[in-house]
């Protein structure tokens, strides 16, 4: 059960666009940024198709003590038929050690994606499990009140006689107000994207079932993200039955 509750929480976390690079790249100064809404910008504008560029980020628990501080490096960016793809190389230090991991973006104009596969491919803990990864989408263009698609993703475990699928589905996804985010790293005009998460677990038996039926009941999580197309996911929060149990935010900037 600890592995899997270690799946859910690394693919919440990535969802959030938590993210990382290596002990090098820390040792540069990271230029603040800032920036006011484009809605209209192109992919080319967007930080996570800079080649070479740097975002660390930093993650907080309910307390606000810091738990964890990732980095993430663009290490190629390429057209492939229209698409801009970028892949980064991430690092990322916290409570479990050190995680190396990969990310894939895409943007064809309209849609940043990332490309959830890319991780479940790269991290050492998930590479015995099989997952079907649908990527998350955000509108470049955004506006306040727009509704946006569902995103999920189901884990597929196997231990011995126990076969379980697990399914994470981030429902209302709304376009909630555009607040200014500053954080160490500058200040940003964001989109205030709100979801509620719910999880289903296929394959266990009746028993079992119920009492994860009873917990999701008294567990209900939800998450805020502020999103600018520019930075991509500047700032997230997680929360347990409204109340912040973590949250994540850019803290430094290189381009």
């Amino acid at each position: 059960m600890k592995k899997i509750f270690y799946v859910c929480m690394l693919f919440a976390f990535f969802s959030c666009n938590d993210q990382n690079a290596n002990s090098k790249e820390k040792e540069k100064s990271p230029v603040a940024a800032s920036e006011t809404m484009v809605p209209t910008a192109g992919c080319g504008s967007l930080i996570l198709f800079h080649k070479g560029a740097v975002i660390e980020s930093t993650s907080y628990d309910a307390t606000g003590k810091q738990t964890s501080k990732q980095t993430t490096t663009v290490t190629d960016v390429k057209d492939e038929g229209g698409v801009l793809v970028a892949n980064s190389s991430s690092v990322s230090n916290g409570p479990t050690g050190e995680h190396t991991m990969s990310m894939v973006y895409k943007c064809d104009g309209k849609d940043l994606v990332m490309d959830m596969n890319s991780l479940l491919q790269s991290v050492e803990a998930l590479k015995n499990i099989k997952g079907d990864i649908k990527p998350f989408k955000f509108p470049i263009g955004m506006a306040v009140g727009q509704t946006l698609p569902e995103g999920s993703y189901t884990v597929s475990v196997n231990r011995g006689t126990v076969n379980m699928d697990i399914t994470t589905t981030y429902k209302n996804r709304t376009v909630a107000a555009m607040e200014k985010i500053t954080t160490t790293a500058g200040s940003w005009d964001c989109y205030k994207v709100n979801s509620d998460i719910e999880s289903d677990v296929n394959g266990l038996d009746e028993r079992t079932k119920a009492v994860m039926d009873k917990v999701k009941d008294k567990m209900k999580m939800s998450l805020t993200m502020w999103y600018t197309p520019k930075m991509g996911i500047v700032k997230t929060e997680m929360y347990q039955n409204g109340k912040v149990s973590s949250r994540t935010e850019i803290t430094a900037v290189k381009e």
